[in-house]
């Protein structure tokens, strides 16, 4: 299928209702709003405030959801915790009726006094660790230091044997040792002031450090410290009281969710006005939007204003078009595995519909384990009902139901269920079942697997040669379309031909009509395939050389072995699991039924979840690598219109 049909338009507004017409283009989620070439003095200025409003909410939201009273929820239920469901009636109550403003500003001044004693708080405990290291001090009387001089100060525990001698050889000094740390020693010492400048030579030579000691007035670093716990519990009281005055905010917090949402919309409608073009009376902006959405705008529209144009501007020939993806419903969830490679060109097809089935089939047989299909069905099921999640999200969830569906498929028709070893299983009904549907055993004839993986991928590589011819043709480049995918394509096929009849799958008798068939194949492209050149001998030349195109072919084939591979690891993985789980129950007694429990549950979880990304991982790369460069260039521009998403509530229906 192709991309949806795009129109520019212009829609010119009077400015009175300019805010109406902007916010039913923001709940339609449609348009993306393209930058108007103007003059800086003619593009529209809102003035709204909502970005400086929005910030300040979320200062709000970020100090309250801290002290609000939630009840212990249970994992369930925190999954379950959906948004506020609100409608306009609600959120313009709320903004008539909540002060919000005022009750940011008193935050503000609370969040203030809380930093304060907190910082304050903080830098006492610092001085306190600080003072313990000199607990032990001696204590000077003033009277005493006009005869002597008072050092404290450390000395690396390397230099104190040597600093230690070198001061008591000046004589009439004492070396008091306080303690001591892994690098360094604490000193104190007392000396007659007639040797200071003797010592601070000593100090140089022997990395003695000075510390200052601040004890503000206290007499002693004891009696500091117990000045210092009473100042930190005068403080920490002032914090208690502060945060129990912010709790009694804390039941304003969804008010603050519905508002940091709205404010978060009024921000992005003004950032879209911004790229509009002002006049006298009218504001007029250019958008994007799908062809087949500009009805319902204009309809959305009419519900509040008249005074309003749109205008269909023609699109040139060079414009980067958006790329919206349009697909049919069943097909909507494949959708985030294109969204993954990138948008296609608006001239090129929008590969979902052409992947969706052989991604879901190289999905199945990457786990190719029909237990871990219905377990991954349950699991991603759970989850869209319980986390309700919206677009990308949304799609990816459900892509996985479908992938637990058909790995279900594969796994029973490939006996895969939990890593159990079928021959293990006692006679009787649920053996004969599980035999019944098994088609083959991957174990037991990996090589059927392998064959049956290079044909899928074989078949693939054709399809895409044919919608890239196709896609070609669409779009007037008929001979490009036939004499290069086209070509390509029909002789994929002839070799297929010469292949099955060298293997015998067709009557060896065709074998001269399958020789004659695939020589007339390269012939078909030694002609084609050089014919953008004008001298015939290098037609010739580039016709031969495109023959080594086929070894292209080839390393894309041996790619889908795979899905062989992966789909052996995740069967042998899950059967270990089952064996340790085995081997473990029955070495340890009376609780070996207790690990056994948690090895299968943990072991075939992980196993699960491994190989879910890897199948996920490589079933992509199949696409992406081997399958869309036979049709596509990619590269487009992503549409990204003005919609309202929301991070605390959702808009009622």
């Amino acid at each position: 299928m192709s991309v949806s049909k795009m129109a520019k338009i212009r829609l010119t507004a009077v400015k009175d209702v300019y805010d109406q017409v902007i916010d039913i283009l923001h709940s339609d989620g449609v348009i993306e709003i393209e930058q108007v070439e103007a003059e800086e003095k003619d593009l529209y200025r809102p003035d709204s405030k909502a970005e400086y409003w929005q910030t300040n909410v979320k200062f709000a939201l970020d100090l309250l959801k801290d002290y609000q009273d939630e009840e212990k929820k249970s994992f369930l239920d925190k999954l379950k915790s959906a948004k506020q469901e609100v409608d306009n009636s609600d959120i313009e109550k709320l903004l008539s009726e909540f002060d919000y403003k005022k009750v940011v500003a008193e935050l503000e001044n609370l969040d203030k006094e809380l930093n304060a004693a907190k910082n304050k708080v903080s830098q006492y405990n610092k001085e306190k660790k600080s003072l313990r290291e000199w607990q032990g001090l001696p204590k000077l009387e003033t009277q005493d230091l006009r005869f002597v001089v008072f050092y404290t100060g450390t000395v690396p525990v390397i230099h104190f044997e040597a600093f230690q001698k070198a001061v008591l050889d000046l004589g009439t000094s004492e070396l008091i040792r306080i303690n001591e740390s892994e690098n360094e020693i604490r000193l104190v010492l007392i000396a007659s002031k007639d040797l200071e400048t003797k010592l601070t030579e000593l100090f140089e030579t022997h990395d003695f450090k000075t510390v200052e000691l601040d004890l503000n007035g206290a007499g002693d670093i004891d009696q500091r410290l117990t000045k210092l716990d009473e100042l930190i519990g005068f403080d920490q009281k002032v914090m208690t009281e502060v945060q129990d005055k912010i709790k009694k905010f804390a039941p304003h917090l969804s008010k603050f969710q519905i508002l940091y949402d709205y404010l978060t919309w009024k921000k992005e409608q003004d950032d879209a006005s911004r790229k509009a073009l002002v006049t006298g009376e009218t504001v007029s902006l250019i958008g994007w939007l799908p062809q087949n959405n500009i009805a319902d705008v204009s309809k959305h529209i009419d519900t509040v204003t008249d005074q309003y144009m749109i205008e269909e501007l023609e699109i040139k020939e060079d414009e980067n078009i958006p790329i919206v993806l349009s697909n049919p419903k069943a097909v909507t969830p494949f959708e985030s595995v294109t969204e993954i490679y990138g948008a296609p060109l608006y001239n090129e097809p929008d590969p979902t519909i052409y992947l969706a089935p052989f991604f879901i089939v190289y999905f199945a047989l990457c786990l190719t384990d029909a237990g871990y299909g219905i377990l991954l069905s349950l699991l991603a099921f759970a989850a869209l009902k319980l986390m309700k999640p919206k677009g990308s999200a949304k799609k990816l969830i459900q892509l996985l139901i479908a992938g637990g569906v058909a790995t279900f498929v594969a796994g029973a028709l490939f006996g895969g269920w939990f890593g159990i070893v079928i021959a293990d299983l006692p006679n009787g009904i649920i053996k004969d079942a599980v035999n019944a549907v098994r088609i083959i055993d991957p174990v037991q004839n990996p090589m059927t697997v392998l064959i049956m993986s290079l044909i899928l991928g074989f078949i693939q590589l054709v399809i895409g040669n044919l919608v890239g011819m196709f896609w070609k043709i669409r779009h007037g480049q008929v001979m490009d379309g036939i004499l290069d995918s086209g070509v390509w394509a029909l002789f994929l096929l002839m070799i297929g031909f010469w292949i099955t009849v060298k293997v015998e799958v067709l009557p060896v008798s065709l074998i001269t009509f399958a020789n004659v068939v695939l020589l007339l194949g390269i012939l078909m492209l030694v002609a084609t395939q050089g014919r953008q050149h004008k001298n015939v001998f290098v037609k010739i030349g580039a016709g031969v050389a495109s023959l080594y195109g086929l070894v292209g072919y080839l390393s894309d084939v041996l790619s889908y072995s795979r899905l062989l591979a992966l789909g052996l690891s995740t069967g042998i993985i899950a059967m270990v699991v089952n064996l340790v789980a085995d081997l473990f129950a029955g070495m340890i007694p009376f609780v070996g039924w207790l690990v056994w429990i948690l090895i299968i549950v943990g072991g075939h979880l992980f196993n699960l979840i491994i190989n879910v990304l890897g199948a996920f991982i490589h079933a992509g790369r199949l696409q992406y690598v081997e399958y869309f460069p036979k049709f596509l260039v990619g590269g487009g521009r992503r549409f990204k219109p003005l919609v309202k998403e929301a991070k605390y509530i959702t808009i009622k229906s």
